[in-house]
């Protein structure tokens, strides 16, 4: 797992300016780094897919994300006080090129539930403790520039930087972000293959044995669902983009 080392991380006092000072992973991996937006090809997401599974697998139902000064849950779309006051200041008639109202309305009923399931809660007990079953630390932000990629011939390496949202959560919360902007619903099925396969091979028997790839999909599908949620609210929904393969 490459990720840039810290050279110098002086001790942080709240209100005051610190500098840190990390690796330079531009020189071994040029494609993606300067914060060059690209659509990154299969090689790259694969690279990429191949990464977050390794990072996924080495804190498999051992996330400790606090106990690692990390969030409580990753990523920046989580249904926090944030996320639902943002989602309650939509407007009732919502509606927009890709979700009819009665849909918003429906993803809007649902958001509690859903929240409450990938917190790692039963929707039916939103305020019970959380189960670290089949959970693990994410990246949070794992956007194509903040996935790294090699420039050599063979296999492409990954690096990942920008580990500002990471926490606790279900693995393919990364891999939904990865792939929200793949057009191609055939392409985004190949890729959830690929990393699952990929995720398998770094597991004990014991544990494929119980996540398997009909309940990996059930979590990315939560997933999906709760990320269009987060779109409908960010900006009052204005901004708005999703892929045909997460509307269906």
């Amino acid at each position: 797992l490459v990720v840039p080392r810290a050279f110098h991380l002086p001790e942080a006092r709240a209100g005051e300016p610190f500098t840190i000072l990390m690796e330079d992973l531009s020189g071994r991996f040029p494609r993606g780094a300067g914060a060059r937006t690209r659509e990154m090809s299969r090689a790259e997401v694969q690279a990429a897919l191949r990464w977050l599974a390794a990072f996924h697998a080495t804190f498999w139902e051992e996330p400790k994300a606090v106990e690692r000064g990390l969030f409580e849950r990753g990523s920046f779309w989580i249904l926090d006080e944030l996320g639902s006051l943002q989602l309650g200041s939509v407007r009732d008639d919502y509606d927009n090129a890709y979700i009819s109202n009665g849909e918003f309305r429906r993803l809007r009923a649902a958001a509690q539930a859903v929240d409450a399931r990938l917190s790692g809660r039963r929707a039916t007990a939103p305020h019970e403790g959380v189960a670290t079953t089949h959970r693990t630390l994410v990246h949070g932000d794992s956007k194509p520039a903040n996935m790294l990629c090699s420039a050599h011939d063979g296999e492409l390496q990954c690096a990942a930087i920008d580990f500002a949202w990471a926490g606790e959560g279900y693995g393919v919360y990364d891999v939904m972000h990865l792939l929200w902007r793949v057009a191609s619903t055939d392409e985004v099925n190949d890729h959830l293959a690929y990393y699952y396969a990929e995720l398998a091979k770094l597991l004990p028997i014991r544990v494929r044995q119980v996540y398997t790839y009909a309940l990996m999909l059930k979590h990315f599908e939560l997933c999906v669902l709760d990320r269009v949620r987060w779109w409908t609210g960010h900006y009052g929904g204005d901004l708005f983009v999703a892929m045909p393969w997460a509307l269906a």
